[in-house]
């Protein structure tokens, strides 16, 4: 039986400011879904969209050839709507092909997915997507399928949970052999092509503002062993790469990622490194920053969020101030590119505390501070407290680089806007920043434009 993944393309109006699309990573939980489909004796075709930029009637063309029985699409909220149209209009072309969608914004609602597909896959994917496509093929019944959902005779089915699969090493590589990986190139990469990895799956941290509806709080980690025997895959058949760990916190057990350093550095391959989502500032210590810098890492991204301590505490970040401080303090003299996220407008925020957000960002003085409006996406505890306070209905909307979607308590959706584009002028607009990305741009060509084209848009913020 065939079966086609697809993933959607981003769109640039969802970028706001930037107006440019931010580079792409490989999807990677359906390269997972596919290996793991392909060990079961199933053909599968993965179609990345944010890489082919098929119109409809190519799409269409592309599926006809193909002829899959069954088409699976991931998403996020401000993706889904472009999926939910591709679905339908799919639809009126093959009426008999089955349609299945996965990925957060799914999990988090259901129903409204089957509005349009005829399954939803709920948190991880391997193991329910397999089970199903095997149903399907077999013309078996569903409803013993775990964290699938569906339509039956007009009412919607969820079925239980499913476990989270606990022995990581289990599940087979990615099947990278089914995308082109020399496309994908993240911002400022020097090497051929970029490519993501999960050491681990979970987080046992309660931040009001993540997303764990497919991974989940329980943390459950790959031994070293697969990891350092998935980089061999990697540098053998594809060379040159930059790697992307792309764990919710790729820091959280400190000794094993330290021996996982080591051992890559041993290994001697020639790799860039970088942790893509923010570490946790209370595991940084000299010996890890060793040996992150031994191993090839780049780049460190720590999560902040606020300057502001009760903001912090209210939304359960689990870290203080001077931790923060601290990390950024030690982490200075190595020569790393230094990210702080930083998030504007969580409950409890007012204009003040936004304020000392901004005065710290400078303090710090990362090389790169990212600043976000909080976006309360379906499936995160923030959504509760604000989806009744929602500004639209529109999930295109709904972008972290995009204008306020909710009512804050404490700020209108212009001022918390106005905080955001105050902040980013602020760090940006400062001498040493321009000479920083000048000079940087000077040295690696490829980043010049991007550093211009950004700085325009940072200049008419506002106006």
């Amino acid at each position: 039986m065939k079966i086609l993944l697809i993933k959607p393309a981003a769109d640039a109006k969802l970028y706001t400011y930037l107006k440019y699309l931010p580079p792409e990573n490989p999807p990677i939980g359906l390269a997972y879904i596919a290996s793991f489909l392909e060990n079961h004796d199933f053909e599968v075709k993965i179609l990345d969209l944010s890489i082919k930029r098929y119109d409809f009637a190519r799409l269409t063309k592309y599926v006809q050839d193909y002829s899959p029985s069954v088409i699976g699409f991931t998403s996020t909220t401000p993706l889904i709507l472009a999926v939910y149209k591709i679905i339908d209009n799919l639809k009126r072309e093959f009426p008999n092909t089955k349609y299945v969608l996965g990925g957060p914004h799914p999990t988090a609602l259901p129903e409204e997915g089957l509005e349009h597909a005829d399954f939803v896959v709920r948190g991880e994917g391997e193991e329910t997507f397999f089970e199903l496509a095997k149903a399907i093929k077999n013309n078996q019944k569903y409803f013993s399928i775990k964290g699938l959902s569906f339509k039956h005779q007009k009412k919607f089915f969820h079925n239980p949970n499913r476990p989270p699969i606990q022995n990581l090493d289990l599940i087979p590589f990615p099947a990278w052999h089914l995308l082109d990986l020399k496309k994908y190139h993240y911002f400022g990469s020097r090497k051929n092509f970029t490519v993501n990895i999960f050491t681990s799956r979970g987080c046992p941290y309660n931040c009001v503002f993540c997303n764990k509806n497919i991974f989940g709080r329980s943390l459950r980690v790959r031994s070293n062993e697969n990891i350092l025997e998935e980089i061999d895959l990697l540098v053998n058949n594809f060379g040159e790469t930059k790697i992307n760990f792309s764990d919710d916190v790729f820091n959280m057990n400190r000794e094993k990622t330290i021996k996982l350093c080591k051992e890559i550095t041993r290994r001697n391959y020639d790799l860039t490194l970088f942790p893509q989502n923010g570490m946790r500032v209370d595991s940084i210590d000299k010996n890890m920053l060793d040996s992150f810098w031994d191993a090839g890492f780049e780049g460190l991204v720590f999560g902040v969020e606020s300057g502001d301590q009760k903001i912090l505490d209210k939304n359960n970040k689990g870290i203080t101030l001077k931790q923060i401080e601290h990390a950024f303090k030690i982490s200075k003299g190595y020569g790393f590119v230094r990210w702080g996220l930083f998030l504007m407008g969580l409950p409890g925020e007012t204009k003040e505390t936004v304020m000392k957000t901004i005065n710290f960002a400078i303090k710090l003085n990362p090389n790169i501070a990212k600043f976000a409006v909080l976006v309360p996406y379906p499936g995160t505890k923030v959504y509760e407290i604000y989806k009744d306070k929602l500004k639209t209905n529109n999930w295109s909307d709904f972008s972290m680089w995009g204008k306020p979607v909710f009512e804050h308590e404490n700020m209108t959706s212009e001022e918390l806007w106005n905080l955001y584009a105050h902040a980013t002028k602020k760090f940006y607009l400062r001498p040493s920043k321009i000479s920083y990305f000048l000079k940087d741009g000077l040295s690696n060509p490829a980043n010049l434009q991007n550093y211009f084209r950004t700085g325009l848009r940072i200049l008419k913020m506002n106006k």
